[in-house]
């Protein structure tokens, strides 16, 4: 089983962990948050489709690398297919701050009918932040969804781009 871990720490040790780890045909993904002295507590977890959905409840991601950016900070690079629709993402921790940024893109022929991110809820998410451009973030008791601007008749890339960070307080 092949896995991955990027840790997104600030300068007091207390950050973000975001590990993708194989699911029978697809990288799903985890997010947790670290405290000070190491220990990592889970927060979200990617809800992943299956492989007849031509639209599944988070991107179908099937291949994975992890490269250094010139900051010298990691970045997770996936593609992926579902039905006749292509995915990206490039997921990287930001510098000196508790904070992921993820970038997702989707081309499609045709209309799209479901798309976006989502997770479950595994922990006290009331310490995180989750902003999005060109997107609309929701949260229930259960869920985080993060999907994108679907503006346009004829679109056929869909992009949504998002940070989890720490809160202030946290």
């Amino acid at each position: 089983m092949q896995s991955e871990v990027i840790e997104s720490l600030g300068d007091n040790g207390v950050g973000l962990r975001v590990e993708f780890t194989w699911c029978k045909d697809r990288f799903c993904h985890g997010i947790s948050r670290i405290d000070g002295s190491g220990r990592v507590r889970p927060l979200l977890e990617s809800l992943e489709g299956i492989a007849a959905d031509d639209w599944p409840t988070s991107p179908p991601l099937q291949s994975l690398t992890v490269h250094r950016l010139p900051s010298g900070q990691p970045a997770a690079l996936l593609v992926g297919m579902a039905g006749r629709s292509h995915w990206s993402a490039s997921v990287e921790a930001a510098t000196g701050q508790p904070r992921l940024l993820f970038d997702i893109a989707c081309r499609h022929s045709g209309h799209a009918k479901a798309i976006g991110s989502c997770y479950q809820i595994k922990g006290d998410v009331a310490e995180l932040s989750i902003v999005a451009e060109d997107a609309a973030v929701s949260c229930t008791n259960e869920t985080a969804k993060i999907e994108p601007n679907m503006a346009g008749a004829n679109v056929t890339t869909s992009r949504w781009r998002y940070s989890i960070s720490l809160s202030a307080h946290a």
